[in-house]
Formats: structure tokens, sequence, C-alpha cells
């Protein structure tokens, strides 16, 4: 079952509280700040969602990966510390871990192949650990798609790049994020990917766009150049059992201190908007009899 998930950024009562009434039970647990201290608010964060009725079974982003993209020294601490994390996420009852695939930006670039490499190395130390913590793990495309920038190779800009990933450890828990924002400004099919990733896909993000990779914008989810009611019927018909939610939305006028793509207006009308997709296809009826209008 295609289950509809939502960030607030940030987690305040009130927004939880709002969350709840449209009828979303799943809180992604949202921290894109790259230190090692990332999850101490974790356990927090779920005793505040379970107040309102609310899971929090994603998790974006991880520890730090600087040292591992680029197999500098400090590698081995690094993927020490996200066998560690994933052990943690696994006892907190964490379904999806995504890892952005992000450097610092400060080190000397290095070569495709051993930017592969590492990440083939990465894959094979954590991946034992996911499948004991009973965590998958779901990579996400490069955002944006583009190879190099600022003269690092970005490993995860193409369709293919994730045929490779698949291919690189055959875990089940090794998946993908379908971001339907960043594999559509390559000009892809987005619903076809379903079938291409089938059971390796763990996780959605889903946005529009108007335009491709070299000049686009982002866009309300019923008003861009992608057919997400096309791609929910997708998942839906492929027996997809895993979380969905709004990617990036534009800011509404009324929403002024908000961060970029993240204003919680903007999301709670994807949201909305999302959920009845997933009506429209039977996938979510009749879950909620009870919530308050």
């Amino acid at each position: 079952m295609i289950k509809l998930s939502m960030v607030a950024v940030p987690p305040t009562d009130e927004r939880l509280a709002a969350i709840k009434q449209i009828g979303v039970d799943h809180l992604v647990y949202y921290d894109m700040c790259n230190t090692s201290e990332k999850f101490a608010a974790l356990e927090e964060a779920i005793v505040q969602a379970r107040r309102f009725g609310l899971s929090i079974p994603v998790v974006e982003s991880g520890p730090p990966i600087d040292r591992i993209v680029l197999g500098l020294e400090g590698w081995r601490e690094q993927t020490q510390e996200w066998i560690h994390s994933l052990e943690r996420l696994g006892r907190f009852g964490v379904d999806a871990d995504v890892d952005p695939n992000t450097v610092s930006g400060l080190e000397n670039p290095i070569s495709l192949e051993q930017t592969l490499e590492n990440l083939r190395r990465f894959l094979l130390a954590v991946i034992p650990a996911a499948e004991a913590a009973g965590v998958n793990l779901a990579m996400h495309p490069d955002d944006p798609p583009v190879t190099p920038i600022c003269g690092y190779e970005r490993v995860m800009s193409s369709v293919e790049s994730f045929d490779w990933l698949l291919e690189a450890h055959a875990s089940p828990m090794n998946g993908v994020t379908l971001c339907a924002g960043c594999f559509g400004e390559l000009g892809l099919d987005v619903s076809a990917l379903v079938e291409r990733f089938r059971d390796r896909i763990h996780y959605v993000h889903l946005r529009n766009i108007h335009g491709r990779l070299d000049d686009f914008i982002e866009t309300f989810p019923d008003d861009g150049d992608l057919d997400l009611a096309d791609l929910i019927r997708t998942l839906h018909a492929s027996g997809f059992d895993g979380y969905i939610r709004a990617d990036h939305a534009p800011l509404l006028a009324t929403e002024t201190t908000e961060v970029q793509g993240y204003g919680f207006q903007g999301h709670l009308f994807t949201t909305g908007y999302l959920r009845g997709l997933l009506d429209a296809v039977g996938s979510d009826r009749l879950l909620h009899p009870g919530r308050s209008k």
C-alpha cells in the first residue's frame, strides 16, 4: 500500500496537529545539517510525533560522507558512524534512510571511477548493517542531476547510474528514492521507471516542474509537465508498499518566513492533492474514518 508522509520544517506542535488533521499518519524526519549529531533529537522527535498520533518511519539524509565519497583519511570512521546510525534507526523503527550523496566542496576532485569504487566500498560495508537492522537504504538522485559540478564527479545523475547502484549490491535493502522532479528534469518518463526499478523503490518524492534540466522551474503538482496522476496509478498497480511525500512546493503569497521549497501551506496544498490522487486509485480509502474535518 502506498503510504502518504509529510515534512514539517520546523516541526511545531501546531504543524503536527494540522498534518494529522488532514489525514496524514507519517512524519518524515528531515534534517539536512551535515554533522555527526543530526540524529541527536530523533528520539525526542518520535515522542513528539506520537503525541499527535504520527509515526516517523522515514529519515532523510544521514551522517557526513565527505571522507567516504572522496576516499580520504577518515572514511573508515565515517562508515562506522553509518553502521552505528543504522542500528539506532532500526531500534527506532525507521524503514528508509536517504543518502543525498553530497560532498563538502573543500577537497581535491577525484575521478569518476574512483568515486564509484568508494561508493561500492561503502555499500559493501553498510548494507549488512542495514539488513541486520531492517532499515532500507534509498539513494536520492543528485539534485540537480548534473555532473560534474565545481569539478566534482556526481555519480547519481542518470538512470544508468541507478542501474549501476542496484547491480553494485543485490540486497533488497539497497534501493532507490524515486524523485519525480529530478528524473523529470532529465526528460524521462518517470512512470516507466517504476517497472525498471520495481521492488527496489523504497521511497518516492513527488513534485512537478516546467522545463528540463538546463531551464526549469518547480510548480505545484497540478501545474507542471509531469503526469503525477499517472505516476500514482503506476505505483499503485505495481503494488508499491512504501512511503511517498510532497517534495519542494512553491511558497504561497501568505508565507514570508518559510524555508524555500518547504513552506507549510504549500505542502498542505500539495499533500491534499496527493491524497486526492491516492483516493482516486483506491489505495487509501476508508483508512481515516474518524479524523476531524
